[in-house]
């Protein structure tokens, strides 16, 4: 499998392998609760925090609408399902309908196989279910690095909005003390291949047929395919925050959850004087850093900075 690794490489490679190799089990019929999956989950927050960017923050890039004003002003965090993300493979899963077909005749059994027909029949709703499971999840996205000249033309408006950074500790203490079932950040991992959810529909399949309740699930299943992207978006290094649990309900596409205050804000190169007036009165009440971002035309490269706004002098 192919993989774009580019940062932290030893630790990140920790993280892959955890999230290829290592399955939470859970009933599928368990609650879900955030005790059952922190304590589990304690491995992965380690190695999660070792691919933490060297400064110790993430940034959230914002365009220019008075809904992302009123989130700054009240420290909301916006979730959107990934089915409204830009890229159309974007937490799409790859399933083999032909090899979890023939898991479902095992399981069932030839002799009961016409008992059980209606079931059979489902296994294209099964694959459609599993294929599609990741699109309807609430995400947040966030990035490591505040100077890239693409992820400010995409999604800050070219350049018109603005970006918020955030102290990623801070920010999983304030998901850990939320409703959200897997309250921490994710770096994502850009592979060449989508997730193959095959065995995992399988096994699903397994666990809900099994009376005895020999069989389980992967606590992560729903983190997994969202988690992953096409090596040509490496560019962004994404880090993901997961509503896993339904909580929104999927047929919500964005949804808010109160968050906390940003450590800084930066104001894009393209901002309009009086979206940028009213950034500077919020993060003035608020007692937040505000920084101008700005062409750099010293040199020959294409490249961005930034200047402190100094607000409290």
């Amino acid at each position: 499998m192919t993989y774009n690794i580019g940062r932290r490489e030893a630790n990140f490679c920790k993280y892959i392998e955890y999230m290829e190799n290592t399955a939470i089990h859970m009933s599928p019929n368990a609650p879900r609760t955030n005790t059952k999956i922190n304590a589990q989950g304690s491995e992965l927050a380690y190695i999660i925090s070792l691919c933490y960017p060297e400064s110790g923050t993430l940034f959230r890039f914002r365009p220019q609408n008075d809904y992302n004003i009123s989130a700054l002003e009240n420290d909301e965090l916006w979730f959107s399902a990934a089915r409204t993300f830009n890229d159309p493979f974007d937490s799409l899963c790859h399933i083999d309908i032909t090899k979890l077909s023939t898991a479902v005749f095992k399981v069932l059994g030839i002799p009961d196989h016409i008992k059980y027909i209606d079931k059979i029949a489902k296994c294209r709703e099964y694959e459609k279910t599993f294929k599609d499971m990741g699109r309807n999840k609430k995400v947040v996205c966030l990035t490591e690095d505040i100077y890239s000249n693409l992820m400010w033309a995409h999604y800050a408006d070219s350049g018109k909005g603005f970006a918020l950074e955030y102290e990623v500790e801070k920010m999983t203490m304030a998901l850990m003390k939320g409703d959200l079932k897997s309250p921490v950040p994710y770096p994502v991992i850009y592979s060449g291949e989508r997730y193959d959810v095959t065995h995992d529909a399988i096994n699903w399949f397994k666990s809900v047929m099994d009376k005895n309740g020999t069989h389980s699930v992967d606590g992560l299943l729903l983190v997994k395919p969202v988690i992953r992207k096409g090596i040509s978006w490496g560019y962004e290094k994404e880090w993901r925050i997961i509503d896993v649990s339904n909580y929104f309900g999927d047929d919500i596409s964005y949804a808010s959850l109160p968050f906390v205050k940003p450590k800084a804000v930066y104001i894009g190169y393209n901002t309009p004087k009086d979206y940028e007036l009213r950034i500077i009165d919020i993060c003035k009440c608020k007692k937040i850093d505000l920084h101008k971002i700005r062409l750099d035309n010293d040199g020959n490269k294409s490249s961005l900075s930034s200047v402190p706004l100094n607000l409290w002098s």
